[in-house]
């Protein structure tokens, strides 16, 4: 074999591996290179709202990174983030060198004003205007401008119903419109819950909303939205709609674009209210109770004039029930207009306030007793000891029919001594102070009997109160036993109306053998007599 043919098979051999020499030096060169503009392939931009870009450095992608790239070569360093930049959301830019990766922090604003990056080291830079000008008006950054945002549709529920297709453009600070990408859309028909009748809500406004609503298979609305409310919902039912909407453009604001709508709507009759009671007495309660209410936390109420408290509403079958006490402190009050909001529902209802004037008591007690069992501090020790008590409100209406008045002799035959809500004056000290409950006096320790059904939710003892006994009969009412000598019930036990839950006694702050018998609705004192004869009156259809 010559020389020559020898050189050439060595050289074709050498050419052979020249490709796999270049990718294995390069591959090297890159692995061990620093992250930079220049050799970054590919880029990722986190936007403040969480959207995040991944652009590689071909193609597509290679205007972004060659943008950043100049932006970087043209920023000013500077000392620091000016102070207004200091914790106010950023884009987070990756720039990947193969398995290489470093974040640089971006703060650009919509006018591309003041706009700087700090670099994986620490650095600050200052980004000249026309670079971030370039930046501003492409689709990454949407974030920076509010009009962005595609409009969004909710029920009466609050529920965001889904396009089924939207197109949305916004203008970028260069004055050009720019297309709205990645919206969330439903080809699928969904169901949604209309309380009350069909209303809908757009974030945005369409300009025209045009709606077509069957009932089956029958079209029985096609009209604009205007005219929605003509539709018949006296009833429960399911209806399909069909939503057509439009935003046009318009010089005079920064968006335009339109949507499409297809779902059913659960349309649930309005909700209606009623009072158990339309007058009270102050220091009374009234049992508001609803129908056609699927979701008792949504339902608004407000008083005029205010009655301070916000009732918590249970339900009961088809009914929802919230007992509403009109304290004895608010006996100026002569009425009260209740507005109750459910869905589109919204509804006044009016109480009346009937006279009534609290008398006056001498208490003739001992200084000694006082001292004992009703100070400053035995008092903040008794709030203290059943201050969780007052927020205890079982779901469940236990209490049946009429709640036991003391005074009748098959009951316990007490003495009424000082009935709800009088002023009482003690002679020893000269305070003077309301009554929450009313004082029973008997002849020696007698069986006391829980004023109704009920669930046991305290038992203790505290120098003001002596041996006490708090039991809930439902929906946060309860009835609270104090003085009493000796106590036949714990926590937990469930009562029955007549069933003894101890003895009276003379424990704590009381002049004579008896019981302190008070109830209230969570933590406010209501009178017991309305329901010694008529027990609690609640609305039934």
């Amino acid at each position: 074999m010559n020389i020559k043919k020898i050189v050439i098979s060595v050289l074709c051999v050498i050419a052979l591996f020249i490709p796999t020499y270049l990718a294995i030096a390069s591959y090297v060169s890159t692995k061990d290179a620093p992250v930079s503009a220049q050799n970054v392939d590919r880029m990722e931009i986190a936007d403040p709202n969480g959207e995040v870009f991944r652009l590689a450095a071909s193609e597509n992608g290679n205007d972004m990174v060659s943008l950043f790239h100049e932006m970087g070569e043209t920023a000013v360093k500077r000392e620091e983030l000016p102070a207004q930049l200091l914790g106010q959301p950023f884009y987070k830019v990756t720039y990947f060198t193969g398995s290489k990766a470093v974040d640089y922090k971006y703060y650009f604003s919509a006018d591309a004003q003041n706009c700087y990056f700090v670099d994986d080291l620490g650095s600050v830079y200052q980004i000249e205007n026309s670079q971030a000008a370039k930046f501003v008006s492409t689709p990454y950054a949407v974030a920076l401008y509010a009009e962005s945002a595609a409009p969004i549709l909710l029920n009466t529920n609050g529920q965001a119903i889904v396009p089924s297709s939207m197109e949305w453009n916004y203008r970028a600070a260069n004055g050009s419109f720019i297309s709205r990408g990645n919206l969330p859309t439903e080809n699928n028909q969904l169901t949604y819950t209309m309380d009350g009748g069909i209303a809908l809500n757009f974030s945005v406004q369409p300009d025209a909303l045009g709606v077509k609503v069957y009932d089956g298979g029958t079209l029985i609305y096609d009209g604009s939205y205007d005219n929605i409310s003509t539709i018949d919902v006296s009833e429960s039912k399911t209806l399909s709609l069909v939503l057509d909407a439009h935003w046009y453009e318009d010089s005079s604001r920064g968006y335009y674009g339109q949507a499409a709508y297809q779902f059913k709507a659960n349309v649930v009759a309005p909700a209606e209210f009623y009072l158990g009671r339309s007058e009270i007495e102050p220091g009374d309660f009234v049992v508001l109770t609803g129908i056609n209410v699927a979701d008792i936390s949504k339902i608004t109420f407000s008083s005029e004039p205010a009655i301070n408290y916000t009732p918590t509403f249970f339900a009961d079958g088809k009914y929802v029930h919230a007992l509403i006490p009109i304290s004895y402190e608010l006996e100026d009050s002569k009425s009260y207009t209740f507005t109750i909001g459910y869905g589109i529902t919204s509804q006044s209802i009016n109480l009346t306030i009937k006279d009534k004037t609290f008398g006056k008591h001498s208490y003739d007690i001992s200084a000694t007793m006082v001292n004992a069992h009703r100070t400053p501090a035995t008092i903040a020790a008794f709030d203290a000891a059943v201050k969780d008590v007052y927020s205890i409100a079982d779901p469940t209406a236990y209490w049946s029919g009429k709640f036991l008045d003391y005074t009748e002799a098959k009951v316990m035959g007490g003495i009424l001594v000082t009935g709800f809500g009088r002023y009482r004056t003690i002679k020893a000290t000269g305070e003077t102070y309301r009554m929450t409950g009313v004082d029973f006096y008997t002849y020696g320790s007698v069986d006391v009997p829980a004023v109704n059904n009920g669930r046991v939710v305290y038992v203790g003892n505290t120098d003001l109160t002596g041996k006490l006994v708090v039991i809930e009969h439902g929906y946060g009412l309860k009835s609270w036993y104090s003085h009493l000598n000796e106590i036949s019930v714990s926590v937990g036990d469930t009562v029955t109306t007549s069933q003894s839950i101890g003895k009276t006694g003379s424990t704590g702050f009381i002049a004579a053998t008896g019981v302190n018998m008070g109830m209230t609705v969570f933590n406010v004192p209501v009178s017991p007599y309305p329901l010694w004869d008529n027990g609690v009156e609640m609305y039934f259809d």
